[in-house]
C-alpha cells in the first residue's frame, strides 16, 4: 500500500481497497490544474543545489551546466546549474525514483499528478485504483505533455514517471479522501470540510475548456540516467 505525500498531510491511497463507484456524470466543481507551470517547490528541485552530493554514474550521460526547457505553456524556464540526460535528449533534476535510486527525471512535457486543495485525486478508471491516474490540462497549452510524474511515499518521498495521452472521453473518476480538518491560517483556526463524497469513486466531467490525459504503466526506473549519492 503506497502513502502519497501533500502538501501538509499524508493520505493513504486506496490501492487494491475496494471503492464505491457513483453512477452518472457529474460536473467537477472548481477542478484545478494538475498541469500548472513548472517550476513547483513541492516536487522537483530545478537547480543542482544537491549536485555537490551527487555524482553521475554515467558522467558522459549525464551533464552538469546551464539548461533551459520549455513549460506545457510555452515560457521558456533558465535553469542556471542544471543537469541534461544526453541518452533522452532532454533537461532533468535528481529526484528518487520508486526503486530507490537517485535518477535524473524529466522536466520538460511533463504534466504533475497532485490532489487539489482538498485532496481530491484523479484517476482513469471506475476503481481509482492507482494503477491509471488522470490529470487535467488547459486546452489552451503550447506544447502537449507527454510524460506524467507522481509522488507517492515509502520512506521517502519517491516519483513515478508515466507516459500519457490525450483521452478521448471528458469523463474521469476522482476519489475524495476526506481530510476532515485543514490550517486555517495563521490564527491557528481549523476549518471543517464537507464534500459529501467521502470515501467514494466519483466519475466526473472535465470542466469546458481543459483535456484529460491518462496514464500508460509506469515507465521503467531504469530508464533514467542515475546518481550515486554522498
Amino acid at each position: 500500500m503506497r502513502t502519497i505525500w501533500a502538501t501538509t498531510v499524508l493520505v493513504v491511497m486506496m490501492g487494491a481497497t475496494a471503492a464505491a463507484c457513483s453512477d452518472g456524470a457529474v460536473t467537477e466543481p472548481d477542478a484545478s490544474n494538475d498541469a500548472a507551470t513548472e517550476p513547483d517547490a513541492r516536487f522537483v528541485p530545478t537547480d543542482s543545489s544537491r549536485g555537490e552530493s551527487l555524482t553521475p554514474d554515467d558522467p558522459a550521460r549525464l551533464v552538469r551546466g546551464p539548461q533551459s526547457y520549455e513549460t506545457l505553456e510555452g515560457k521558456v524556464v533558465d535553469v542556471a546549474d542544471g543537469w541534461k540526460d544526453t541518452k533522452r535528449n532532454e533537461v532533468c533534476a535528481p529526484l528518487e525514483s520508486t526503486d530507490g535510486r537517485i535518477r535524473c527525471l524529466p522536466l520538460a512535457n511533463v504534466a504533475i499528478w497532485r490532489p487539489d486543495r482538498d485532496l481530491i485525486y484523479r484517476y482513469a478508471d471506475a476503481e481509482c485504483s492507482g494503477s491509471r491516474k488522470a490529470a487535467l490540462v488547459p486546452a489552451t497549452v503550447k506544447v502537449a505533455p507527454k510524460l506524467m510524474r507522481a509522488p507517492y511515499r515509502s520512506d521517502t518521498t519517491q516519483y513515478e514517471v508515466h507516459a500519457i495521452a490525450k483521452s478521448a472521453s471528458r469523463d474521469y473518476y476522482v476519489f475524495d479522501h476526506c481530510v476532515r480538518e485543514r490550517d486555517g491560517g495563521p490564527d491557528g483556526a481549523t476549518v471543517e470540510i464537507d464534500s459529501g463524497a467521502c470515501g467514494q469513486c466519483v466519475r466526473v466531467t472535465a470542466p469546458a475548456g481543459t483535456d484529460v490525459y491518462t496514464t500508460s504503466d509506469e515507465l521503467r526506473p531504469s530508464e533514467f540516467g542515475s546518481f550515486t549519492a554522498y
